[in-house]
């Protein structure tokens, strides 16, 4: 969706409210075009077993797409593929085979999500992932991963770059999980794009990089103590030499996720274009985002019971006048590959603006999965309708 600056920065006026550790940025900059997921808001990620970051961040592209997905379900999509941090075998850490192909993710936790499992975790999580070449020439590789990175978000797909932090190692289970040489040490979601020029993908502006562009994301962190918060960068700011003596150079060590770079030599990144579904039916479905309502998972692998959770659904991208119907299907990979059959439930309803807001009334547990999928009516009964 594109908006104008008055109108996102109504969107985002808790984040404007925080109190940013310099040199991090809060509040959305200038810009005559913004397109963002704003169906999805800052929240906390599991900090424990090597840190959640990659399985937050990837369910927040989830949530930007229409679903829940539990972070615990997220890692065991991965069971089998290769694996370098948590997640080789029982209270596993690092990988001490001396061959990598002994490095498996394990039953039952899966393992944690690392760029040697990038395409294998959105393959068993079914989503349609445009996973960046980390062997790709030539070096450096950051003028064309800022390419790569507007590419996607100016179409609305969220990202999830992977990026170093100040006062971190930046290979975190040594050179191995740092595949091509590059660092990292953090994931995190890009929800969107700001401009002072043309978003519109067809354009030849939204082709260019600027320097003044700028990307909005989560840190996976409570930064402030107590205020979560979107954090704003412009892209001439996002890169930095693994010694972080560059656009880096000032960020706070104590809130380093808020004001991190990525590697401007070899990085990695993942960028989730949709779930993966096929047929005319897929190309018909409207964009959906939701919003849970909570900060933090409940963690039931450190004993936290799961909660009841209500979705509010943002259906997008409608013609006024014309009727859709929002389906729901429960738990992993419930959603079909093509058409609508197996949904557990379903709601009829006219648009009456080219964006429709829906709370669904029916509960889902926070270790589970549940996703919506929202396509114009065939005109036949329907189990609800809302007008």
């Amino acid at each position: 969706m594109v908006v104008t600056t008055a109108a996102f920065l109504l969107q985002v006026v808790a984040s404007a409210g925080a109190s940013c550790a310099p040199p991090s940025v809060c509040a959305a900059p200038p810009a005559s075009s913004v397109r963002l997921n704003d169906a999805v808001h800052p929240r906390v990620q599991w900090n424990f077993n090597g840190g959640f970051c990659g399985a937050f961040s990837l369910q927040t592209t989830m949530m930007a797409h229409g679903a829940w997905v539990s972070e615990d379900l997220v890692r065991k999509a991965n069971i089998g593929a290769a694996c370098f941090g948590h997640g080789n075998g029982p209270n596993s850490t690092v990988c001490q085979a001396a061959d990598d192909a002994d490095c498996r993710s394990a039953a039952p936790g899966g393992c944690e999500v690392g760029p040697e499992n990038y395409a294998a975790t959105c393959a068993g999580l079914r989503l349609d992932c445009d996973v960046w070449d980390y062997a790709q020439r030539p070096l450096p590789q950051a003028p064309a991963y800022k390419a790569w990175l507007k590419a996607h978000l100016v179409r609305g797909v969220p990202v999830v770059w992977v990026p170093l932090l100040k006062g971190a190692s930046n290979t975190p289970y040594g050179n191995r999980s740092c595949p091509g040489g590059g660092h990292f040490n953090h994931h995190e979601p890009v929800l969107g794009i700001g401009s002072n020029r043309s978003l519109d993908p067809a354009s030849a502006a939204a082709a260019a990089v600027y320097d003044d562009d700028w990307l909005a994301h989560l840190s996976d962190e409570d930064e402030e103590k107590g205020g979560l918060a979107t954090y704003y960068r412009t892209f001439g700011s996002l890169q930095d030499g693994v010694e972080m003596g560059g656009n880096c150079a000032h960020a706070d060590r104590e809130h380093a996720c808020a004001y991190p770079c990525f590697d401007e030599q070899v990085t990695y990144g993942i960028a989730v274009r949709a779930f993966a579904r096929e047929g005319a039916g897929a190309a018909a479905a409207r964009p959906v985002g939701i919003e849970v309502g909570i900060e933090e998972e409940p963690d039931p692998r450190e004993g936290g019971k799961p909660v009841r959770m209500h979705a509010s659904v943002t259906v997008r991208a409608l013609t006024v006048g014309a009727r859709y119907v929002l389906y729901r299907y429960g738990g992993i990979n419930a959603f079909p590959a093509s058409g609508v059959a197996g949904y557990d439930s379903e709601v009829a309803f006219t648009a009456t603006a080219t964006e429709w807001n829906h709370r669904d009334p029916e509960a889902f547990m926070s270790d589970d999965a549940v996703y919506y999928l929202a396509v114009p009516s065939k005109a036949r009964p329907v189990t609800h309708m809302y007008e």
